[in-house]
């Protein structure tokens, strides 16, 4: 015994009809576009800025993870930043020969026209777990303004100026 099968046509479009995308499909670009863009854009946003502002704004960044870890672990934190280098070092505790730091790194990009200034050719930083801060005012010098970053001995707080 025999079945009989039928085969199906494929369906097409009325005539006249364009083929095209959805108003899903478009949705689902644009979003992904726009989260693209909100990763990406602020990077790119980055890079414009002069190499001194660059500068300080890292070492902002390496002061600020000192200050929260003082207050998460409750010890001391300290950054000591080499001047003419650009290099810096952040400890538990207080910077002392024989002791590792727990993080090292480089402000400057090589070849970079940017020179830090400050009192001495070290700058020490030390953030306490109550919040108050030491750390002397640094200048960052390059193609344009200068920069200053300062801590707020009180508070902690760090910013970054023109003077």
């Amino acid at each position: 015994m025999r079945r009989a099968t039928r085969t199906r046509r494929a369906e097409r479009p009325p005539a006249g009809a364009e083929a095209g995308f959805t108003l899903v499909e478009l949705l689902v670009v644009l979003l992904i576009l726009g989260v693209v863009s909100a990763v990406t854009l602020p990077d790119l946003a980055s890079l414009r800025q002069p190499p001194a502002r660059r500068a300080a704004g890292a070492l902002a960044d390496v002061y600020r993870t000192a200050r929260e870890a003082a207050a998460e672990r409750g010890v001391t934190t300290t950054v000591a930043v080499r001047l003419d280098r650009g290099a810096f070092a952040l400890y538990d505790g207080p910077a002392a020969p024989g002791i590792e730091p727990v993080r090292r790194g480089t402000l400057l990009e090589r070849g970079s026209p940017v020179r830090i200034s400050g009192p001495g050719g070290w700058a020490f930083a030390v953030f306490s777990p109550s919040g108050p801060a030491r750390a002397p005012e640094l200048r960052f010098r390059g193609e344009g303004a200068p920069y200053l970053l300062r801590v707020d001995e009180w508070t902690g707080a760090i910013t970054i100026a023109r003077p």
